[in-house]
């Protein structure tokens, strides 16, 4: 708009100019010069192309023009003033050659080569315009050249002066309002850009968020909340014969874990877990999937597309094998395990709901079978996850003295069955008479936390009928009490346990605590400083199902226990296995060097007592010799006749 407002001023400025200077306002003036072709064409020209070198002129940017560019325009001015000049001679005067106007065009053509000259070899040029909303001073300049010509050369022509003064006031203030419309619409622009601008950086943070609102923090997979969506896209665009398979991937003792090493080194292991899984071919290299992070120790991977029974069992074995294994987790070397739940939508769940909780019965379901197990849903394990449910339920709202009672189990010497101790075994009995089996309840009991107030319920009972057997019998009787590691990681452990010996009077000489192999004593420092601190008072320290796990030469070496108890794994099959009857032999070898005594657990028939005793094992405990008794047995059949 201000080039068209510039363009006109001009033009009708130059046509004043003309007509006062060159036609000297006269019509017979005009009428010669059209009468001439060729002049009327070259003043056309003339005109045209200094009106065009003016309006490019002051519409770019002076900063941006070339010299070459300035020489050219420069020299084409010269040529126009020269040639209008020559024009007004030869029509108006008398024209005389060879004289100054001619050295004018020389300089015009010398300085247009020359120009030129500099253009050619010059970097190709682009010429900025100017800002639209910067003052046109440079143009109303020139306007104002148009009145001081026609006075310097005509005197005062009030009419024309009236005119172009006119002109240029009407021009200034178009041009005013012109700028502040384009000055109105530059900053609509600018604000524009700025929106835009912003749009864009608040699309890019959200979606920045919207990743770490999917995202795990500790393991950097998918969480929860996508892991739910991607599977409701995936059953949307579900095509026929293809389903949806969910592997529930959960890691063992992980809370325990958590316990013993504490929450910086679990979370690396969990991130080191989480990238193995990732990285395994068939899941990273796999199209139509999803791995996510679903619980505080629960991996879920969920794979669309068509597969078999079989292929679906071969992906949960690879992924056992490579995630079970040991992990270098600072200075630390821990060793953990997992259960898969399988379960596919739709064949066994009709939404994604029942997809995933089908996944978690699975997977507790595998877990019942032992570690790195994997087991696919079926609808009959369903009554077993609500049994767990119903127990959970139980336990919580259970009265310890009104439904828990102990039994005691003989251990006796394996060269001639004399009785050298007992080992107390919970049992439960509900209101309705209903007997729940210590298998089913004690790793509820252990998830759940119950396991350390039962814990201290045991010990307790223990010690009052320790106390009513020396009243009564006149025998004190040596009890093993199993110990959860909860319990032991409790840090007033010890000193209650010796508060519970000082109420009853009781001689630690006669009493054991049996801990399980499973548990990673050589890592935590609280568990080892209770059994120090229980080993000053002369508690015994035995260790339980000894020989299944990892670490058992550990606590050999490094721990100061004092019976070991050979897992009932390796006893039943000691008569026709020779390897677990070797290993069993080896044990009890070690053991001889520490000092330290051996108790086979599990003995159930004759040929494997006599195998035990063949090999040197010194004490028995099973079926074979006898079931767990009752309190009042143990004190009237075996106690009495003692006296």
């Amino acid at each position: 708009m201000l080039v068209v407002t510039d363009t006109i001023a001009l033009s009708i400025c130059l046509m004043i100019l003309v007509w006062v200077l060159f036609l000297e306002q006269n019509m017979q003036n005009l009428l010669l010069v059209q009468e001439d072709i060729t002049v009327s064409l070259s003043l056309v020209m003339d005109y045209l192309m200094f009106s065009w070198i003016a309006v490019w002129y002051f519409s770019a940017r002076k900063s941006s023009i070339h010299l070459g560019s300035r020489l050219l325009s420069a020299a084409l001015v010269i040529y126009v003033v020269c040639d209008i000049y020559y024009y007004y001679e030869y029509l108006l005067t008398t024209y005389t050659p060879n004289t100054y106007v001619d050295g004018i065009y020389v300089i015009s053509f010398l300085v247009l080569g020359f120009g030129a000259a500099i253009k050619v070899n010059a970097k190709e040029e682009t010429i900025e315009q100017r800002d639209s909303y910067q003052n046109v001073k440079g143009q109303a300049l020139l306007l104002v050249i148009a009145p001081i010509l026609i006075i310097v050369f005509k005197g005062f022509l009030l009419e024309y002066l009236l005119i172009l003064v006119s002109i240029i006031m009407l021009y200034q203030f178009l041009v005013l309002y012109i700028q502040r419309n384009i000055l109105r619409d530059f900053m609509l622009e600018e604000e524009y850009k700025l929106n835009h601008e912003l749009e864009k950086a608040v699309e890019e943070r959200t979606k920045e968020l919207k990743e770490l609102a999917y995202q795990d923090l500790v393991t950097k997979l998918y969480n929860r909340k996508y892991l739910v969506e991607t599977l409701r896209e995936f059953r949307e665009k579900l095509h026929k014969n293809e389903k949806i398979v969910l592997f529930y991937i959960d890691i063992n003792r992980y809370k325990m874990l958590k316990t013993i090493y504490g929450n910086q080194i679990s979370e690396q292991l969990l991130a080191f877990t989480g990238m193995k899984l990732k990285n395994m071919e068939a899941i990273s290299n796999s199209t139509n999937t999803v791995l996510a992070m679903y619980g505080e120790d629960v991996f879920v991977f969920a794979k669309m597309g068509q597969f078999s029974e079989g292929e679906v069992e071969a992906l949960a074995g690879e992924i056992i094998e490579q995630v079970s294994t040991r992990y270098q987790v600072e200075n630390y070397e821990i060793m953990i395990s997992v259960n898969i739940g399988i379960s596919n939508y739709p064949d066994d769940s009709d939404t994604i709901e029942k997809l995933i909780s089908h996944g978690t019965i699975a997977m507790n379901r595998a877990r019942i079978e032992g570690y790195n197990k994997f087991q696919l849903f079926d609808h009959t394990i369903s009554a077993c996850v609500l049994m767990n449910n119903r127990v959970e339920l139980l336990l919580k709202n259970s009265n310890f003295d009104q439904e828990f009672y102990l039994d005691y189990q003989p251990q006796v010497l394996s060269h001639n069955k004399e009785l050298v101790g007992v080992e107390a075994l919970l049992r439960w009995k509900l209101k309705t008479g209903e007997m729940l089996s210590p298998a089913v309840f004690i790793p509820i009991a252990e998830e759940t936390g119950i396991i350390v107030p039962l814990g201290y319920w045991v010990i307790d009972q223990v010690f009052r009928q320790m106390k009513e057997w020396k009243l009564h019998a006149g025998v004190l009787l040596p009890v093993a009490i199993n110990i959860s590691a909860k319990q032991l990681i409790q840090k007033d452990f010890v000193e209650q346990f010796k508060a519970l010996l000082t109420t009853y009077g009781m001689n630690p000489d006669y009493v054991e605590i049996e801990i399980t192999e499973s548990i990673q004593l050589e890592a935590n420092a609280e568990i080892k400083n209770s059994l120090q601190e229980l080993k000053k008072l002369g508690i015994s320290i035995a260790i339980d199902d000894f020989g299944t796990g990892y670490s058992s030469l550990y606590y050999i070496k490094h721990l100061n226990i004092d019976r070991i108890k050979i897992a009932k794994e390796l006893v039943d099959h000691v008569v026709e296995d020779e390897f677990d009857a070797t290993i069993i032999k080896s044990i009890i070898n070690i053991a001889e060097v520490g000092n330290i005594a051996v108790i086979a657990e599990g003995v159930e028939t004759k040929e494997q007592w006599e195998c035990l005793r063949d090999l040197g094992c010194e004490q028995i405990q099973g079926y074979y010799f006898s079931r767990p008794l009752s309190y009042d047995t143990i004190q009237n059949d075996w106690l009495l006749t003692k006296q």
